[in-house]
């Protein structure tokens, strides 16, 4: 969210944001599904659904298994691509799965 957002919806929030990067080299494995649009007015717009399908493993002496960190979201995501399924919306949908392995 932006700051100038944050402040159009809640009077007096101040935003800060503060991002630390790793650059690493990396093969992505990706899934995509497309559901097209059914509006003809709306259907070059599209909303992106997106999980990932890897988790973080071990890190130091903690292990971060992926049963909430990704599996729980590609479920959530599949779930919602059948109940789009049965009733397709206006724009179209993109459904996309990612998988990124380390390779160093």
């Amino acid at each position: 969210m932006s700051p100038d957002l944050a402040r159009l919806l809640v009077k007096g929030v101040h935003l800060a944001v503060r991002l630390t990067r790793k650059q690493e080299h990396v093969t992505a494995y990706n899934v995509i599904a497309v559901m097209p649009g059914i509006d003809p007015d709306l259907k070059d717009q599209t909303i992106v659904v997106g999980a990932h399908l890897d988790h973080l493993g071990k890190i130091g002496n903690h292990i971060y298994n992926g049963a909430n960190d990704d599996a729980s979201g590609c479920v959530a995501e599949l779930g919602a691509a059948k109940a789009l399924g049965a009733s397709p919306c206006k724009r179209t949908v993109l459904f996309v799965f990612i998988r990124v392995k380390s390779l160093t």
